[in-house]
């Protein structure tokens, strides 16, 4: 009797072991499915993120350098950071969860070495958006993208470019207002966008110095508190460049965001940056910092742009004059239908439009 009762008891320590053991691994996977970058693959719908080099043909040994990520998610409100090093020759798991509904937004910056020469001298470098219009073999990670890019992929889904900017939003997401013709709006905002402007001083030069010119782009959207925003980076001469998130509705623009490749700020508000459509006489008011900026649409004129040794003259009809009064200074801009701003002026100097694309038209 004491033998069976032995036997039994042992019985009974061993199933509660198992069960135990059993309960312990449900708790490691629950916390490997919310907590970033703890490793593994507990689910398939993992973020992997990669630089687009040629893994499958020699590897990464001739990289150097990481990347700065942040990512972010709709579901959780945490941002998370990582380095992706350019010298590892596979996918690299973040440990973030992206459900199929999830919003998803990548932020990345910095530079990387993918060519080291044979001395072990530095070669050649770019940040996450990689070679411009080179396009990937399939010795690469993800075929067809950017070489030396910043990619990704969901799980074992297929990879998708990056880059310095990333956002997607699900059908839930507000998404910007689109107006009906590109062609004629006064404040066209779509991807692939593109405004060159120089100092007007530079008509009586051969060529414009880098210092007196602003390059804009809008380097498609992303997600900031729920509202899909178009990123508009800024190279204004030679610094560094700046990123502002905007929101367009149909009756104003908002901006949710702005920073450098190595931080941002999101407003607790956005700030309403202009009142649309313009509309002569209508004026508003916003907070920059610790500045109260107003801005005011005076009237409609014809502007000429005087031709440079790069491009030809232009004129614009019926373009909006905007005063903008704040930082102790007053700036003036002016917008042509179809193409947005045309001139701008700022502490005496005369930005002038002299090339545009609007993504889309």
């Amino acid at each position: 009797m004491n033998e069976i009762r032995k036997r039994c008891i042992a019985a009974v320590g061993l199933v509660l072991l198992l069960i135990t053991v059993a309960a312990c691994n449900s708790l490691i996977d629950a916390n490997l499915a919310v907590t970033p970058f703890a490793g593994g693959d507990p689910e398939t719908r993992v973020l992997y993120l990669g630089i687009n080099d040629a893994t499958k043909c020699g590897g990464c040994s001739d990289n150097e350098g990481s990347w700065t990520v942040t990512i972010e998610t709709g579901s959780n409100p945490q941002v998370y950071s990582m380095q992706v090093d350019s010298t590892v020759s596979a996918w690299q798991s973040t440990g973030v969860i992206v459900a199929e509904d999830d919003t998803l937004s990548i932020h990345a910056g910095g530079q990387i070495c993918y060519v080291i020469g044979n001395d072990g001298s530095p070669g050649s470098f770019c940040g996450p958006d990689g070679i411009a219009e080179n396009t990937s073999t399939i010795c690469y990670l993800a075929p067809g993208l950017p070489r030396n890019s910043l990619v990704a992929r969901i799980g074992t889904g297929d990879p998708f470019f990056v880059g310095a900017v990333y956002g997607s939003t699900t059908a839930g997401g507000e998404q910007n207002y689109v107006p009906p013709d590109l062609s004629k709006d006064y404040f066209p905002l779509s991807s692939g966008s593109q405004w060159f402007l120089r100092d007007a001083k530079g008509d009586w030069l051969p060529t414009h110095h880098a210092s007196t010119t602003i390059l804009q782009d809008i380097e498609g959207t992303a997600v900031i508190d729920g509202v899909s925003c178009y990123v508009l980076k800024t190279q204004m001469g030679d610094k560094p460049a700046t990123y502002m998130y905007l929101h367009r509705t149909k009756d104003a623009v908002y901006e949710y965001a702005s920073g450098t490749d190595t931080s941002m700020t999101t407003y607790s508000a956005p700030i309403f940056r202009y009142k649309l459509p313009f509309t002569q006489g209508t004026s508003w008011t916003y907070q920059a910092g610790d500045e109260t900026v107003k801005a005011k649409v005076l009237f409609q004129e014809m502007i000429a742009i005087s031709p440079t040794g790069d491009y030809p003259a232009q004129m614009y009809q019926s373009c909006w004059k905007l005063q903008i009064d704040g930082n102790g200074a007053t700036d003036y801009e002016w917008y042509a239908p179809g193409v947005g701003r045309v001139k701008y002026v700022t502490n005496s100097i005369n930005y002038e439009l002299v090339s545009h694309k609007i993504g889309g038209v």
